[in-house]
């Protein structure tokens, strides 16, 4: 896997069967039939410190996500045919019900998961050719408190906040073309591109302990329904042998943020971006470095880097992220000929985030005006895999 590189080289590395998600074509460079079974928790720390209406500071109280992948391939060197369990997209967070932003936003998450069968074709010595055709599941939920102030809706008085919660998912296809290219024995090339998944969700809305005026107009508002586009992208790889057991990789990447950027929520007949302004497209580049110290055992690390996704320098609250760099290391032990086991943590360092935010996508009465800073936030995914070869 090239998570131990920070994806450096992933697109050209074909090092097991987990090149089915980054470049189908790789999957000829293997030999016989490969197995890959692979744990992936995800941690993100972040804190949000607030200013204006929502002062002081809180921290992520979502605990490590648990995420996994199986990837299956066999090649008898001129065909290669796959299937592979994975995801490439998600993430959530969750400021508790005690944040004095609660109103605007609790907690979001945003889940993927796909299924996708490949072939691939070695068109010459040197170029081969493949393509997996995904089915995507992609799920989303988002939590909030509800004002039920009398000022707003009338008696009752007194009441504490209601909470709000929305929820759905959807299928959707898509897909990952590639090439890869042999230059010579020490170097080969790869490009490979990840189709946009359009997903059109119909969300179920579920109220608690909500105000009576407020769930009967809830009521009358009509259908929620999320529209949304997972990105396209782009990436190009290299790897080189530096000698027999060192190898140089990297990667250069574009991924089209702006698509993400056009999701719209509608509420009955009324359609609200979820990103005013929208998102830009981003880049990214990853190098890497892997070596044999001994027969048995191989290290490899890495470090990349994507711009910017937000306009204007600020990201809404459901939204945040800003540029980062990604830091990674890993090892692989042979078990035995038939066994490899391969561990790696890579560490996502973002910059600052500026979150502003004035207006919602699901506009009541009550929800405040957020501004304030994210700084140092970090994401962690580990890997445990189990890679069988026979």
């Amino acid at each position: 896997m090239d998570m131990a590189m920070a994806g450096a080289g992933s697109a050209a590395l074909a090092a097991d069967a987990s090149t089915l998600a980054a470049n189908p074509a790789g999957m000829v460079s293997l030999s016989g039939t490969q197995l890959l079974v692979a744990a992936l928790p995800i941690k993100l720390d972040a804190t949000l410190s607030g200013t204006g209406a929502i002062p002081g500071s809180i921290n992520n109280r979502g605990g490590a996500v648990p995420a996994g992948a199986i990837f299956a391939t066999h090649s008898d060197g001129r065909w290669a045919a796959g299937l592979g369990t994975y995801s490439y997209f998600g993430l959530g967070f969750d400021y508790g019900k005690q944040w004095s932003g609660a109103r605007a936003l609790r907690s979001a998450e945003i889940l993927s998961l796909n299924i996708a069968p490949a072939l691939a074709y070695r068109l010459t010595d040197k170029l081969s050719l493949g393509a997996a055709l995904q089915v995507q599941y992609a799920a989303v939920e988002a939590k909030l408190a509800s004002a039920n102030d009398a000022a707003f809706y009338g008696p009752p008085v007194n009441m504490s906040d209601g909470h709000l919660k929305l929820a759905g998912d959807s299928w959707a296809p898509g897909g990952v073309l590639g090439a890869s290219y042999v230059h010579s024995h020490d170097t080969r090339f790869g490009l490979a591109w990840t189709a946009p998944v359009s997903h059109d969700m119909t969300l179920d809305l579920q109220t608690r302990n909500v105000h009576p005026v407020a769930e009967v107009l809830l009521q009358q508002a009509g259908d929620v329904a999320l529209d949304i586009s997972l990105p396209q992208q782009w990436r190009l790889s290299g790897v080189h042998h530096l000698s027999t057991d060192t190898l140089l990789t990297g990667s250069l990447a574009w991924q089209q943020w702006s698509a993400f950027g056009d999701a719209e929520l509608a509420i009955g007949r009324q359609h609200a971006p979820m990103f005013e302004g929208g998102l830009r497209d981003t880049w990214g580049v990853a190098v890497g470095l892997r070596h044999r110290l001994r027969p048995q055992w191989t290290v490899a690390g890495g470090v990349g880097y994507d711009s910017n996704p937000a306009k204007n320098g600020r990201a809404p609250i459901y939204f945040p992220v800003s540029e980062q760099v990604r830091l990674a290391l890993g090892a692989d032990y042979q078990y035995s000929p038939a066994l490899i086991i391969r561990a790696a943590l890579s560490v996502v360092c973002q910059d600052n985030v500026r979150i502003g935010q004035d207006s919602y996508p699901l506009q009541l009465p009550g929800m405040p005006v957020v501004t304030g800073d994210i700084k140092g936030s970090r994401i962690y995914v580990g890997v445990v895999a189990m890679d069988y070869r026979w």
